[in-house]
């Protein structure tokens, strides 16, 4: 295993295997048994509902979550059963007031903490799926980090995705995602990873911090940006060729 991945995560990894999986299968090779163990280490996500669900992309600047949710929506409003919307949470200029846009309902901006923004904000997650791109956040705006989560709390969306790039080394992604903690995200979303085969960084860090890898942002052929769907079976192959 290597690809980004530590020594320790890899030795980790390898007495799982030992300890559990080769104790029911004994005849198991030692590679497929470090595969399977990988396997059960990735966190999963559960099911989205098929009625009123809420999707919300939060990240640094750079991350490409802006084009995760375009690439969302576009492959929802293309292919889904669902009415696809999606909301924006912007930060005022020269104000502490973060304000919400959500179309078509909110063309204007309004204050994103208000009664109206979160009717409308739970109107739209009724009616079918919500995007929700967010502010750019560093690991050090911890107080913007809060201020976010506050806001998120009455909506309980089923999906709060990290864009994570898959360039970012292991203490930079250790330390934004333990920054983002407040926010309670339970998925991941890699990006940037046609730029790195160094993917066992991202692996291993949605291991420690408990996200489901969901999606990898990749070009597409005609332009523009696709998401693709990933699994704890496919990542583990990338990571055990």
């Amino acid at each position: 295993m290597s690809l980004g991945a530590s020594p320790s995560f890899a030795e980790e990894t390898i007495d799982a295997a030992l300890a559990h999986v080769i104790a029911l299968a004994p005849r198991t090779p030692l590679g497929k048994a470090v595969g399977q163990a990988l396997v059960q280490r990735i966190p999963v996500a559960p099911p989205l509902p098929t009625r009123g669900a809420a999707i919300v992309l939060v990240g640094p600047g750079g991350a490409g979550k802006t084009s995760c949710c375009a690439a969302l929506l576009a492959a929802y409003r293309a292919n889904s059963t669902l009415r696809a919307s999606c909301a924006t949470i912007l930060r005022g200029h020269g104000t502490d007031e973060w304000q919400l846009l959500l179309s078509p309902q909110l063309r204007k901006p309004i204050a994103a903490d208000s009664d109206r923004a979160k009717r409308a904000l739970r109107k739209a997650k009724a009616q079918g799926l919500l995007v929700i791109d967010t502010p750019p956040l560093s690991a050090g705006e911890s107080g913007a980090v809060r201020k976010l989560g506050a806001l998120l709390s009455d909506l309980e969306p089923e999906r709060v995705t990290i864009a994570m790039p898959a360039t970012l080394g292991a203490v930079a992604a250790s330390q934004l995602l333990r920054a983002l903690g407040p926010l309670r995200a339970n998925a991941l979303a890699l990006t940037h990873a046609d730029e790195t085969d160094q993917v066992g960084v991202a692996v291993e860090a949605a291991c420690e911090f408990g996200l489901a890898p969901e999606y990898t942002l990749d070009r597409g052929r005609a332009g523009g940006w696709k998401l693709r769907r990933i699994d704890p079976t496919g990542l583990a192959a990338t990571l055990l060729p």
